[in-house]
């Protein structure tokens, strides 16, 4: 009995945990705020390609999506890389120190190219006081000859975004 209460207590504790998790607010509501930086993408083992992404945040206060965005500059290979936004790119926090978002998953993340169609999670790091969104080097899905995609990155934001956690 007290190992089945000991277990219950437990699963308690770790529901708790994840919607805390949730729970976390995104501002300023409203107006879209732009993201911007440079990325470095590979496919299907080709060269390193080196582009700026602009994303434009939709922030209702529990949610910040990413609806919509392009790669730039003109011409190869940035305008061969395409991403798309069906369904929209999803933010949910990961950790957090003092009440402050610091590790970010950004669900839906997918570039397409002739060569492969890259579509996974992505880790990143927020930093609330320089207002940047880091991308780590990492792999995100499997181009169609069967490498991994991978991308690095970092884009930042001329609007004051906080994500704060309870």
């Amino acid at each position: 009995m007290h190992r089945i209460l000991c277990a219950l207590t437990i699963g308690a504790l770790a529901l708790g945990g994840a919607s805390a998790a949730s729970a976390a607010t995104f501002s300023p509501i409203g107006s879209p705020s732009p993201l911007s930086g440079t990325i470095t993408f590979t496919t299907d083992g080709s060269p390193p390609y080196t582009c700026t992404l602009t994303l434009n945040a939709s922030i209702t206060g529990p949610t910040m999506t990413f609806p919509s965005g392009a790669l730039s500059p003109p011409g190869f290979p940035c305008s061969a890389i395409v991403p798309t936004f069906t369904p929209a790119w999803s933010v949910n926090v990961t950790a957090s120190s003092g009440g402050v978002a610091t590790g970010l998953d950004i669900a839906n993340f997918t570039l397409v190219t002739v060569f492969s169609k890259c579509s996974d999670t992505v880790q990143a790091q927020w930093n609330d006081a320089t207002n940047t969104l880091t991308i780590p080097p990492q792999s995100f899905g499997i181009g169609y000859s069967g490498l991994p995609c991978t991308i690095q990155g970092v884009l930042a934001t001329p609007t004051n975004v906080s994500i704060t956690v309870p």
